[in-house]
């Protein structure tokens, strides 16, 4: 083993720790203090459910060329229909916000 060796392993061990750390600190600190995160977990909630209504809706047809079941086609269907929805939220919101401006 060369230094190089050594430096390779050395950076994929800082990357993991960072990466846990990344996580863990913001688990942490949602647990501790619960009110200020309410907002936070209301919007994945809100994420969720929207991906909920998407896979119900999306077709789940099966296309045998990509090697993939149902239930997989259902997830990509849900989350192609998920991609719309907020697509069309984003430029509902730039709109209603570009409308607002022009009463102000």
């Amino acid at each position: 083993m060369d230094i190089i060796d050594i430096s390779i392993y050395v950076t994929y061990l800082l990357i993991g720790v960072t990466a846990l750390l990344a996580i863990v600190f913001p688990l942490y600190f949602m647990v501790t203090d619960f009110k200020k995160s309410r907002s936070t977990f209301l919007g994945v909630l809100v994420l969720g459910g929207l991906f909920l209504v998407s896979v119900v809706i999306s077709t789940g047809e099966v296309y045998e060329k990509f090697g993939i079941d149902a239930s997989g086609s259902k997830q990509i269907g849900g989350a192609i229909i998920m991609l719309y929805f907020m697509m069309l939220l984003a430029v509902g919101v730039a709109l209603f916000s570009e409308i607002n401006k022009l009463f102000k």
